[in-house]
């Protein structure tokens, strides 16, 4: 079955605008991992929480709400000198937090 040239593009067309707009930016990935990692944050889940904070500094390596967390955990589970340098980056970031 032959298909003309303009039904061709018009499929290719189709194809690319299906494409982008279901695709994830990076902004929507960056507050769905922070949403998820404040909910295991607060439940005291740390480990679920560590790995979506993880994930969020691939996105945004100058998140200093992430570095604060995962410092937060460290020093809770018994762990200070890994929990200090993820809480001395936080305060580099955000010194007016600190």
């Amino acid at each position: 079955m032959y298909k003309s040239p303009i039904q061709t593009l018009r499929l290719i067309a189709i194809v690319v605008m299906v494409l982008v707009t279901c695709s994830c930016t990076s902004e929507m990935k960056k507050s769905r991992y922070l949403a998820r990692a404040e909910r295991y944050f607060k439940a005291g889940e740390y480990d679920q929480a560590k790995i979506e904070y993880l994930k969020v500094l691939q996105i945004d390596s100058g998140n200093a709400v992430a570095y604060a967390r995962c410092g937060a955990m460290w020093t809770d589970e018994g762990v200070p000198l890994r929990g200090g340098a993820f809480l001395l980056k936080a305060s580099e970031l955000a010194p007016e937090v600190a």
